[in-house]
């Protein structure tokens, strides 16, 4: 009888050792499961950040395109302003050589103003020559302004994708924090 308690109480002693290890071994997977929670949970709001910066370049893009748009309008604009400028040159070259003939024709006391007929000529070739270059220079801005454009409109569809996908992937996340609790 003796032997067989005896035999009990090793037996109780050797359960109790497993259960004790057991414990142990569960502790550790616990604070592997809370380890892996927590990096979860950085995961997560890495992503939801990420999120929310991809969306904030995606206004971002759309408020420059409507700029461009806005730019273009001001280019067209100055193109306008421009062909008012080679008008007004054009005709101040026409009234620079009407007065060059009027005083050509008075003579001597016409020279002066000759000068005066000359000089105006000048400057009205010099705004010419002036307007084309800004009219140059604007075509150029025109066509970078489509290009830029079309980069954005471009863009947008992949950082529509990309939010997309990264929204995917926090809710993943979020089921696999789910299911490990």
């Amino acid at each position: 009888l003796c032997q067989k308690i005896l035999m009990g109480i090793s037996t109780i002693d050797i359960i109790r050792n497993a259960i004790i290890k057991s414990c142990e071994q569960l502790n550790i997977e616990k604070e592997r499961i809370n380890e892996l929670n927590e990096q979860n949970d950085k995961a997560r709001s890495s992503l939801k950040s990420l999120v929310e910066f991809i969306t904030e370049i995606g206004t971002t893009s759309s408020d420059i395109g409507c700029r461009m748009g806005d730019l273009n309008t001001s280019l067209t604009q100055i193109n306008a302003c421009i062909k008012e400028i080679q008008k007004i040159a054009n005709q101040t070259n026409l009234i620079a050589i009407n007065s060059a003939i009027e005083a050509a024709r008075v003579g001597d006391a016409g020279r002066g103003f000759s000068v005066i007929s000359k000089e105006v000529k000048n400057l009205s070739e010099d705004v010419k020559h002036s307007s084309k270059s800004v009219s140059t220079l604007t075509s150029v801005i025109k066509d970078n302004t489509a290009r830029v454009s079309e980069v954005l409109d471009n863009q947008q569809p992949v950082i529509d994708n990309i939010t997309t996908n990264i929204n995917q992937i926090v809710e993943s996340i979020g089921i696999v924090i789910d299911k490990s609790l």
